[in-house]
């Protein structure tokens, strides 16, 4: 295999981190920057890149044996907050014996939390632990005030400014000009496409917190393609009810609301597809089996999960359906919408935090 030529062997890391190894030779080991997370390149690797495919390698969690030790719960310490393990939805164990009481417990790591480590402490003090993670309800309740992290509400805002700045650009620009302000929106659109995504992405490893800029955000994988996905899950989700509208005769009784049945129907798998997609970076994750097992995985809880989104999207449909008052000023809706949009896609993030452990799939 002639391997003169500069290729990169492309990927993305378990903890989401993107990298690009330049001309990586067949059984190198590579450490990702982000978690630590050891990334072996093999000779199926290497001939992949050759052909420019982008691949996403498997990485080992835990690649070794572990040895039996006797350990005191009192006694164990957890990394600090801001650790990040990978897809792990929690903070990182310093100790090798966490990592055991952990699988002893037959528990993931990241439901190996600070009230795991203080189970022998009074019942006061872990109460007043502020590093305790929140259920999935309070969870999803967190999601409308930014999981209490200012920098993300600033981070909207931010965002929110550009966007009302391009807007203007648009407004002022006369006749040809107009297409500068066009394209910049389009760029503008592909970015918030980007930040929503990095939203789901983000809440699902585990941080709450949000960076402000990923400077290595590739404009087909963090855009155009989350955009496409979109889209097409929107669409398939819709089928049912354009099957019905289109198959069912004019003079069917209650054919309306038959038909919004079958929008329900379809939309009730709207988020754990979504997820599905963002985090295994496929559309293979829509195939209806595959949705009703991860949606009878969850539980009835999931049914709350799903109403939630749904009032988030239909507020979000309404927000550009209302024209008056302050709310009809574009600089204040786009403000609203990036908020409700921050609000959504946290949420879908949550489905995979709270309940990886129980879809039909391994990451």
């Amino acid at each position: 295999m002639d391997q003169s030529q500069t290729f990169y062997v492309r990927g993305r890391c378990a903890c989401g981190k993107r990298y690009r190894i330049r001309n990586a030779q067949r059984g190198v080991v590579v450490t990702c920057p982000a978690c630590g997370r050891a990334i072996p390149v093999t000779e199926a690797d290497i001939r992949t890149a050759l052909a420019g495919e982008r691949l996403i390698p498997v990485q080992e969690d835990d690649p070794g044996m572990k040895e039996a030790l006797l350990i005191d719960p009192g006694e164990l310490s957890l990394a600090s907050d801001g650790s990040r393990p990978g897809l792990t939805g929690g903070t990182a164990p310093q100790h090798e014996e966490a990592a055991l009481l952990g699988g002893l417990r037959e528990r993931p790591l990241a439901d190996f939390d600070a009230g795991s480590a203080d189970a022998a402490a009074p019942e006061g003090r872990r109460a007043r632990d502020p590093s305790r993670p929140r259920g999935f309800l309070a969870d999803l309740i967190a999601s409308f005030y930014f999981a209490g992290k200012m920098g993300n509400a600033l981070n909207v805002l931010a965002i929110a400014a550009g966007c009302t700045l391009v807007w203007l650009v648009g407004a002022i620009l006369p006749g040809p000009l107009g297409l500068i302000a066009i394209i910049l929106a389009t760029l503008v659109l592909l970015y918030v496409v980007q930040f929503y995504w990095s939203v789901l992405t983000h809440t699902a490893g585990g941080e709450d917190e949000l960076s402000w800029f990923d400077a290595d955000w590739d404009l087909w994988d963090d855009a155009f393609k989350p955009l496409i996905w979109l889209a097409a899950i929107s669409g398939l989700c819709s089928l049912p009810a354009f099957g019905l509208y289109w198959y069912l005769p004019a003079a069917y009784p209650w054919k309306s609301y038959v038909v919004l049945g079958g929008l329900i129907a379809g939309w009730f798998f709207w988020p754990v597809a979504v997820m599905s997609v963002a985090l295994g970076n496929t559309l293979l994750f829509v195939r209806p089996d595959w949705l009703v097992r991860c949606a009878l995985g969850i539980g009835p809880v999931y049914l709350l999960a799903w109403l939630l989104v749904m009032t988030v999207l239909v507020g979000w449909t309404a927000l550009y359906r209302f024209h008056a008052g302050l709310a009809g000023l574009p600089p204040v809706r786009l403000a609203v919408s990036l908020y409700l949009g921050y609000v959504l896609f946290r949420m879908l993030g949550l489905l995979f935090r709270h309940f990886r452990g129980r879809f039909p799939w391994k990451f």
